[in-house]
């Protein structure tokens, strides 16, 4: 059995925020995380040396292994995108980087035609964290992407992504440190049910109030921000 997802161990993430995770009975899929966690414990400042599993409709996807993965999905998608992301650090002077591919390839599935939102946070108190993600909803919605705020009294840490029928669920933000240096850990499920599962839960009513706000900030009246 593996449990895995956005939750730390902290009141907040377990009581109050809005988290997502994925438990699987798996013994392939068990056995290969349990090799990872003891290449962690035997060297935590190593990349683990383990190829990507596939057993059933999962995939195991690690460390450097998630932007490759999540790349294809949105480059590949014909129908739906849906991200929930506490965090997207996009910036136009890093041309090229991998948060940038990520939030272009969004920009790109928009265009040819794919229903795509993005939901990321929107702290009462973090501003560092706001400024962040300012700047990947305004290129986001200049797209033509649809960008929901979460109400501002909840956080929200899920990571969570839904192409077609395919989820990616896992601990990964969408920040140079998370996609190019850090141990992370996830999923990818091909399967229907649990797609349209986290795609119900990426358009949660609590959050369309926030989400009706934003959206009207789309076409701001002449002169405004």
């Amino acid at each position: 059995m593996v449990l895995l997802g956005s939750t730390n161990w902290t009141g907040n993430s377990m009581y109050n925020n809005n988290e997502s995770n994925v438990r699987v009975a798996d013994p392939a899929i068990a056995d290969y995380f349990a090799r990872y966690l003891a290449l962690l414990w035997a060297d935590s400042a190593a990349e683990p040396e383990l190829s990507p599993l596939v057993s059933g409709a999962i995939q195991t996807v690690i460390n450097r292994q998630y932007f490759s993965a999540v790349l294809a999905l949105f480059q590949t998608a014909t129908q739906r995108i849906h991200v929930v992301m506490y965090g997207i650090n996009y910036s136009p002077k890093y041309a090229g980087s991998k948060v940038n591919q990520l939030v272009e390839a969004l920009a790109a599935a928009a265009e040819r035609g794919v229903a795509v939102s993005v939901t990321m946070d929107l702290s009462d108190y973090n501003h560092t964290l706001n400024n962040v993600n300012r700047a990947a909803k305004d290129y986001l919605m200049q797209a033509g992407v649809t960008v929901f705020d979460d109400p501002l009294k909840t956080t929200t840490h899920a990571k969570v992504i839904v192409a077609d029928d395919a989820v990616v669920i896992g601990s990964v933000n969408w920040g140079r440190d998370a996609l190019e240096k850090r141990n992370e850990a996830a999923v990818l499920v091909r399967d229907r049910s649990v797609a349209d599962f986290f795609a119900d839960y990426a358009q949660r009513p609590e959050v369309s109030a926030a989400r009706r706000q934003l959206a009207a900030k789309k076409s701001p009246p002449e002169g405004g921000d």
